[in-house]
């Protein structure tokens, strides 16, 4: 698969990855207020949302940054010389953007919010700015070291060997 395939399938799949970004978020929020014994009309308009269609559009942007990244900096057209479905590159696209991506987002509670915000959930004068906070997050964010699994086994040791290196 090269990078132009890669692209067409992130498009096509585009729906299903902001909505596990989005419900993560949802959930996280959700899961806090009641934590906190916290309810409320945008509570509760944010728990609904979570089993209803909704239009993920103001969250395109952000995707396509995330499409983007990965695909300049991370993807790699040779890693399916070696012929593993391990090695698929639609498969670890998606791997890394349930994986890495959406745990990244999650684990911010401002991005969590701005997430919210984007999608009209929560109060927001203006959510194209928080669109463009999770769009410049997702510029910003550290992307994981994509050593193959056993270099990346292998790394502490190596490390250890020599303190020097």
């Amino acid at each position: 698969m090269n990078v132009h395939q890669l692209r067409r399938e992130q498009s096509v799949h585009a729906a299903s990855h902001l909505n596990a970004l989005y419900n993560a978020c949802a959930r996280r929020y959700v899961d806090a207020a009641n934590l906190l014994e916290i309810g409320g009309t945008v509570i509760g308009e944010i728990s609904q949302s979570l089993y209803q269609a909704i239009d993920l559009a103001p969250l395109l942007p952000v995707f396509w940054r995330a499409c983007e990244r990965y695909n300049d900096e991370i993807y790699s057209p040779q890693a399916e010389l070696w012929g593993s479905e391990q090695n698929d590159a639609f498969m670890q696209w998606s791997r890394y953007f349930h994986h890495h991506f959406v745990p990244a987002f999650v684990s911010e509670n401002r991005t969590v919010r701005d997430v919210l915000r984007a999608m009209r959930k929560l109060p927001c004068d203006d959510p194209r700015l928080a669109c463009e906070a999770l769009v410049a997050e997702a510029v910003n964010m550290t992307l994981p070291t994509l050593l193959p699994g056993v270099l990346r086994a292998d790394l502490p040791n190596y490390l250890q060997a020599d303190p020097l290196r």
